[in-house]
């Protein structure tokens, strides 16, 4: 009865574990997923300054 109960609660924690190692891995990978956005998103910004002036300064030499 005794190690019926023990591998119960081995069970258990067990499943307890894993669960929360997942629900760890789960907010690891929404937080690397935001990261990566926001990088994206900086990038795109540059980019897009980038590309403003240098089209300004083309308009203006070409005026």
């Amino acid at each position: 009865m005794l190690i019926h109960h023990a591998s119960c609660l081995y069970a258990y924690l067990f499943v307890c574990g894993y669960t929360h190692l997942l629900h760890l891995a789960m907010e690891y990978l929404v937080s690397l997923f935001l990261l990566v956005r926001l990088f994206i998103s900086c990038c795109m910004l540059s980019v897009g300054c980038f590309v403003l002036l240098t089209f300004c300064i083309w308009h203006r030499s070409t005026r």
